[in-house]
């Protein structure tokens, strides 16, 4: 920015350059300043240029400064003079028409980027009048070139394994038909979304297709997913086909099974596998339904028919352990979903194996959610409103983030609160329900609380998912600077599953500048998918996908959050050159006919 003032500058061990400064005191110097006992300082900056004339300062604008230079970091035994000078050299002896052009010219039209022999040098010689912010953000048309190579290379890959798990034949099939349409119809409970409808239709048609099925479903919170996966594997069922059912807890999969049994009322068998379930207590092998845990992966689990494998809370499982559990069917239809939405950028890298098929239609009758967010000092309020609900005949739960006291400053634990709050609401019947717990006793808590006969739920995170109560129309989430953005939305969304009213509160301690973004995204978001975008912004996708999509998100120039569009690009360039090389990859083609009207 241009300006007038003083600016303190320092070398060290330049005398020769003190000298000519003397001598030419107009100078375009290079280099980071930095504030030192209340006076701005640059501390040895680069010299662009020493301008020979009166010591009269000019404006800026007068002084002929160099061209810009590209700049380097050191390297081990290298400094950054010395690897810029072997760039140089390099640069020099390429043959112009080096590296040579892999894209077609339609290709480069159409994102607006320069060959790739012309994107090299331009970011190692920049030219005159470039754009230095879009350089420095990286976002000029060389460095998108750039990005665009490291995204398709990336995309090729993920493209590779689709186009191998699709090419395969499924030996099992898929009979849809009046009469399961009807059983269907028979069953449900309510009536479907438009999005639902739609998605069932989607997949029923792909399941009928003699290559397997690779699909990840993504929706907001109580969107349905559970619904259109019993659909699913009711049509499984009803083919002679196994479907088995991943959950990443205990309580998540008992959840799933007694919904599934409830649903299908003893049509089918559904057999449950935890490690809490002894090995010989159910007959996983013979069942037609199955759900479990990571012990179903266990080698011992057989599944001779398996043929639909669903996923659910998908991220909190690695690739490894959804291979293996494809692996014990052979060439099975294979469901994966999100109960938090993934940012579609997100979906692509992580999952871009995968095809995409989107809940965004919540069921009629779904009151919002207040939400509301509150320092640990304006508790009392918070609480006295939770008690008249409670009198009221409502239910609730107030969530911790730890079970036990520990020595880390501030964190609020179940167990120190959980007796001031009973206290406090002497007369309300409430439960303590955390993973501590034996499976009995919280299948009991849960089934009473169900019921209505536990008003209260003082809980950890297990209430997280997998819980629909109705009548639960508060909670309070204490320590809410201990959760994460999207784990603090599937805690509201235990709430707000009726036709009452329904609120939220998060109470927090001291916050960060991150903690308090996320604090504020949460009251201001009440849909899913602004939540992912915010999430994505406020935390980077490297963090948001976690260390199992690590290695596929190490991109040296690209930027998930900034080059989506060079993304969907490079998705649907890597996808048509498999199905160009292996037609079984192509997308089905005709009429998809509604599972359920």
């Amino acid at each position: 920015r241009c300006g007038r003032g003083t600016l303190e500058v320092v070398w060290f061990q330049h005398r020769s350059l003190a000298d000519r400064l003397r001598r030419e005191p107009r100078v375009v110097l290079f280099g980071a300043v930095r504030e030192r006992n209340g006076r701005l300082q640059l501390n040895h900056p680069e010299v662009l240029a020493l301008v020979p004339g009166e010591a009269e300062v000019e404006p800026i604008a007068t002084v002929e400064i160099p061209p810009p230079r590209a700049r380097y970091r050191a390297l081990a035994g290298l400094s950054e003079r010395q690897v810029a000078g072997l760039v140089e050299q390099v640069v020099n002896a390429l043959d112009p028409r080096f590296p040579p052009e892999p894209l077609p010219d339609e290709l480069l039209t159409e994102l607006a980027v320069p060959p790739l022999s012309e994107a090299l040098r331009s970011i190692h010689r920049p030219p005159v009048g470039i754009d230095l912010v879009a350089w420095s953000e990286r976002s000029s048309a060389p460095y998108r070139r750039l990005a665009f190579d490291e995204l398709l290379a990336h995309q090729r890959r993920l493209a590779s394994g689709y186009a191998a798990h699709r090419g395969r034949r499924k030996e099992h099939h898929y009979q849809v038909d009046d009469r399961v349409r009807q059983i269907a119809r028979d069953i449900l409970p309510f009536r479907l979304t438009g999005a639902q409808k739609r998605a069932v239709g989607e997949m029923a048609a792909e399941l009928q297709a003699p290559v397997p099925m690779l699909r990840l479903l993504q929706g907001d919170v109580g969107s349905g997913k559970t619904i259109v996966a019993a659909l699913l594997m009711l049509l499984a069922a009803e083919s002679g086909v196994q479907a088995a059912l991943l959950a990443p807890t205990e309580i998540l999969a008992e959840q799933h099974a007694a919904s599934l049994q409830e649903l299908f009322d003893g049509r089918y068998p559904v057999a449950l596998r935890t490690s809490s379930a002894p090995a010989g207590s159910t007959e996983s092998s013979a069942a037609a339904l199955v759900v479990g845990t990571h012990a179903l992966l266990e080698d011992s689990v057989s599944l001779p028919r398996l043929g639909l494998v669903i996923i659910d809370e998908q991220h909190r499982f690695g690739v490894t352990q959804r291979q293996l559990m494809v692996e014990k069917g052979r060439d099975v239809d294979l469901l994966v979903m999100s109960a938090t939405p993934i940012p579609r950028t997100l979906a692509l890298a992580g999952y871009g194996d995968l095809d995409l098929t989107l809940l965004d239609e919540l069921p009629p009758g779904r009151s919002p959610v207040e939400t509301l967010v509150r320092p640990k000092k304006e508790r009392r309020p918070i609480y006295a409103r939770l008690r008249a609900d409670l009198e009221q005949g409502r239910q609730g739960y107030v969530v911790f983030p730890a079970i036990e006291p520990s020595e880390v400053p501030g964190l609020t634990s179940l167990e120190a609160m959980a007796p001031k709050i009973e206290e406090g609401l002497a007369g309300v019947r409430t439960a303590r329900l955390h993973g501590q717990l034996s499976a009995d006793e919280r299948r009991t808590i849960l089934a009473e609380f169900r019921r209505g006969e536990i008003q209260l739920l003082l809980s950890t995170t297990v209430i997280e998912v997998g819980i629909d109560v109705p009548r639960a129309s508060a909670m309070i989430i204490e320590g809410a600077e201990r959760f994460g953005l999207a784990q603090l939305h599937q805690l509201r969304g235990r709430v707000g599953r009726g036709t009452e009213s329904s609120w939220c509160a998060a109470v927090h301690g001291r916050l960060n500048e991150t903690g308090s973004q996320r604090l504020t995204a949460f009251a201001e978001c009440p849909d899913g998918f602004a939540i992912a975008e915010r999430d994505l912004a406020i935390r980077g996708p490297g963090e948001l996908l976690g260390r199992r999509q690590a290695g596929m998100i190490a991109f040296r120039v690209a930027d998930l959050g900034r080059d989506t569009d060079l993304l969907e690009v490079a998705q649907r360039v890597a996808r048509r050159e498999m199905s160009e090389a292996s037609p079984a990859t192509r997308e089905i083609d005709g009429e998809v006919r509604w599972f359920v009207s």
